[in-house]
């Protein structure tokens, strides 16, 4: 909350178009995500997690920043399995953020 709260502060009238293009660039990083285990593309993945990790701590999303941490480290590492349960627990996550984003 914290995060969001200084973001808005920085941002100001741009916060809510911001937010906008979160939540819908987010939508299409899941899809790329999801993509991407399905094809076993672990570099892909491992970019696109990289990537919504980063944007989501920009906004305070924590715990879907640390699904994503996971989620890189499963395709840097190259596991076996780990993928579909952390891709769930992504999407998950992003519903809630969007719901209480939406609420703000």
């Amino acid at each position: 909350a914290r995060a969001t709260g200084d973001l808005r502060e920085i941002t100001g009238a741009a916060y809510p178009q911001m937010v906008h293009k979160f939540l819908t660039h987010s939508e299409e990083r899941l899809k790329g995500i999801r993509e991407a285990i399905s094809k076993r593309e672990l570099e892909q993945l491992a970019r696109q997690c990289h990537s919504f990790r980063g944007v989501a701590g920009t906004f305070g999303a924590g715990r879907l920043t640390d699904i994503c941490t996971e989620l890189e480290k499963l395709a840097t590492e190259k596991a076996e399995s780990g993928f579909e349960e952390l891709a769930r627990a992504a999407e998950e996550e992003f519903a809630r953020v969007k719901i209480a984003m939406e609420k703000a």
